[in-house]
């Protein structure tokens, strides 16, 4: 049976909170310091996949933190029949 891996990017969202808290951002500051919607970072901060421009932008603004620190990839596999496997892909 055919396999199909999609992976999607996530925030860690408990660190980025402590980081926004720590920094005195919100969302809406956050966001315009991406050159974002307020919207996009909403979604990231309640768990939505996010994009190379979020994941680039919040590497920008805090440089001491690595991806692996601020990001985990969900790797979804797909069977032929449309089965769903999740699980946080090994770095």
């Amino acid at each position: 049976m055919e396999e199909l891996v999609v992976r999607k990017t996530h925030v860690r969202t408990e660190l980025l909170s402590l980081l926004m808290r720590e920094r005195k951002l919100n969302d809406t500051l956050l966001s315009t310091a991406l050159n974002m919607d307020r919207t996009t970072v909403f979604r990231a901060r309640s768990g939505k996949p996010v994009g190379e421009q979020f994941i680039a932008g919040l590497l920008a603004i805090f440089p001491h933190k690595r991806f692996e620190d601020l990001f985990y990839v969900d790797e979804v596999l797909r069977k032929r029949n449309n089965t769903a496997v999740r699980r946080e892909a090994e770095a």
